[in-house]
């Protein structure tokens, strides 16, 4: 099971079923690594202990993965990057029966993207 980090964390309700998501679906995670957040690398996974070359550290099986393939035939024509965003949309449309909702759960606000994103800026 993924182990939230202890007080670095402030989002643990987002991240809370998201192991067990990836667990019913067919993934797995090694207690070498924990899901967390901390303020110089924001989140992701952490090592909780030492690490060994060749250890496996996460498994998501291809059916949670959420790509760039083209969801309609008008989709097909927009760049990859346009078309992982424009799916990222629809999930997040779809709210809680989205599929990949424990895992959108823990993304960032957009606020946070506004802030780190030059790009965003006003």
């Amino acid at each position: 099971a993924l182990v939230k980090m202890g007080e670095e964390s402030r989002h643990e309700s987002e991240m809370e079923g998201l192991d067990d998501w990836l667990l019913a679906h067919g993934g797995a995670c090694s207690r070498s690594v924990r899901l967390g957040e901390s303020r110089r690398s924001g989140r992701g996974l952490y090592a909780a202990r030492p690490v060994a070359g060749g250890d496996v550290l996460l498994v998501v099986p291809h059916a949670l993965l959420l790509t760039a393939t083209p969801r309609s035939h008008s989709a097909g024509a927009l760049a990859k990057t346009d078309r992982l965003i424009l799916a990222l949309l629809e999930e997040a449309a779809g709210g809680s029966a989205s599929r990949w909702a424990p895992y959108l759960r823990t993304l960032p606000p957009r606020r946070a993207f506004e802030e780190s994103l030059p790009l965003m800026w006003t």
